[in-house]
């Protein structure tokens, strides 16, 4: 082998392992959460503890950092900040000390989802 075979098949890997990352990154990474969360996922109702406007909008819906507090089998829990985007129609509905019903990964407890509105 001469030096611009090595140097390809070390780029051709490299290039790939690229490839490989960008699309976990991208499409499977978001894809595995949601499966994850859909077979193992637990239902419960938590407080919101913490709320904060970001003042950034995602497709004309402003984008909230939220924490929530609620229990699971070993006590009380208190989320770390999730990103949420919600309707401009339910900004109101969405203060601290309100309760929502979310869906939790009981192995992952930033893999949270939000089923229903306030309760």
């Amino acid at each position: 082998m001469n030096l611009k075979e090595i140097f390809y098949t070390i780029f051709s890997l490299w290039f790939g392992l690229f490839i490989a990352y960008i699309f976990w990154k991208i499409i499977l990474k978001d894809l595995f959460y949601k499966i994850v969360l859909y077979r193992r996922g637990v239902v419960t109702i938590a407080e919101l503890s913490y709320v904060l406007d970001s003042a950034i909008y995602v497709q004309y819906r402003p984008l909230f950092y939220m924490r929530f507090k609620f229990k699971i089998s070993s006590g009380v829990v208190e989320s770390p900040n999730i990103k949420v985007i919600i309707n401009k129609e339910d900004i109101p509905l969405y203060h601290v000390g309100n309760k929502v019903k979310i869906k939790y990964d009981p192995k992952n407890l930033s893999n949270i989802k939000i089923v229903d509105n306030i309760l």
